[in-house]
């Protein structure tokens, strides 16, 4: 089941060709892996990043297609769980994130394909209202972007039904397989290896480094990277419930006329959300709140009753008239209990990069930026992050310096 993002953009690279030797073996080739592969082959640091399909299969090529700036818990939320100081710790470096996503969107697609039009998020109910007027205030007090638009100056196919959203204009949507693409000829640039179709089976600690080993080969390496988000409880069993398998759905539409605006639009709590592609088609998903037990799934298969609320909702909410849908699919992402990423050692030679709460385009990269300077010791690690925090045997952080 491919994605319309796949359409023309994926490609698998040759299998592992037996035994090999790096400085860090990453594992999985979505933004997570390939951000890290990308940022260490910058610093000189051989990497032989390993898929069991291709680069983008999974979520970062089956989400979407927006660009967020955001935290997986809006700002207010944020603060509440977090405290003032962690909420405004990651905001700076998502922002950051964001911004250097951008330059590196610029490079890797044409305006065909990156919008940076702002996306507005619309509240289910007065509860979700009050929270994003005190996530505008938030926002301002601390100098980020973002503001409230009331609901006499949205369009009328919006204020129909919504009191007003909150708007935060660096935000956008893109042909995310562009950036996969991307990343990967920068990393082989920089003699980076990425090798797909090698399913990883388990990692062996020994002799001050691991052995990754796979269906295909083995990879002698000084570090493995767990970047493989919703799957990591295959390779990391005690972190089975830290990083949970969740299904999400999406479809494109056939072109359209222009809608009456240009944002991007989130709705009622992150259950729904949408955008015009410049070629006029609509991608819509969302509604997985309809089946929150069904979709609490690693299988990638489709959901009658969604799709069918997907398509409901784009003819009668979105367009006005009846639509043809040209693609469906569904993705599989990663939450954690806390909506905190897992970024950190789980063993001195294991290092995790997994869980981004459906907020993967953007915090993947902050998780990765972290992660490799963390590692380098150009910072400390942050506590909140780390991946024992749910360990079932918790412990002393086995890579303290």
């Amino acid at each position: 089941m491919r994605s319309y993002w796949h359409a023309k953009t994926l490609f698998v690279p040759h299998r592992l060709p037996g035994r090999i030797t790096a400085d860090v073996a990453v594992i999985g080739a979505g933004f997570a892996g390939l951000w890290f592969a990308h940022m260490a082959s910058r610093r000189g640091i051989r990497v032989v990043v390993l898929d069991a399909e291709a680069p983008g299969y999974g979520a970062s090529g089956r989400n979407g297609g927006l660009m967020t700036g955001g935290l997986a818990l809006s700002p207010s939320d944020a603060v509440q769980q977090w405290g003032e100081a962690l909420a405004l710790n990651l905001y700076h470096r998502v922002v950051r994130a964001q911004q250097a996503i951008q330059e590196a969107a610029a490079q890797a697609m044409g305006v065909s394909d990156f919008k940076q039009d702002g996306c507005l998020v619309l509240p289910a109910d007065e509860t979700e209202w009050q929270k994003l007027k005190e996530s505008a205030a938030w926002l301002a007090r601390h100098g980020f972007p973002g503001g409230i638009v009331s609901g006499q100056d949205l369009p009328q196919s919006l204020k129909n039904y919504w009191p007003g959203g909150l708007v935060y204009p660096t935000d956008g949507s893109w042909q995310p397989m562009k950036l996969v693409q991307w990343l990967v000829r920068a990393i082989q640039s920089r003699g980076g290896e990425i090798y797909g179709r090698t399913a990883v089976r388990s990692i062996q600690e020994e002799s001050g480094g691991v052995e990754v080993r796979t269906d295909q080969g083995q990879v002698a390496a000084d570090y493995a990277v767990l970047a493989v988000n919703a799957s990591l409880g295959r390779l990391v069993p005690a972190l089975a419930d830290a990083v949970v398998p969740t299904r999400g759905q999406m479809l494109v539409s056939e072109p359209v006329d222009p809608l009456p605006y240009t944002w991007a639009v989130s709705a009622d709590w992150g259950y729904l959300y949408w955008h015009q592609r410049p070629d006029g088609r609509i991608a819509l998903g969302g509604f997985r709140n309809l089946d929150i037990d069904g979709e609490g799934s690693d299988e990638l298969a489709l959901n009658p009753r969604i799709q069918e609320e997907l398509s409901r909702w784009l003819a009668e909410r979105i367009v006005g008239r009846p639509v043809a849908v040209d693609y469906r699919w569904a993705g599989i992402m990663g939450f954690t209990p806390d909506r905190l990423p897992l970024v950190g050692p789980w063993t001195a030679r294991q290092l995790v990069l997994a869980g981004f709460n459906g907020h993967g385009s953007t915090n993947t990269y902050m998780a990765a930026e972290h992660l490799m300077r963390a590692m380098a010791g150009d910072e400390d690690w942050l506590a909140p992050l780390s991946p024992r925090r749910f360990s079932r045997t918790k412990g002393d952080n086995p890579c303290k310096r």
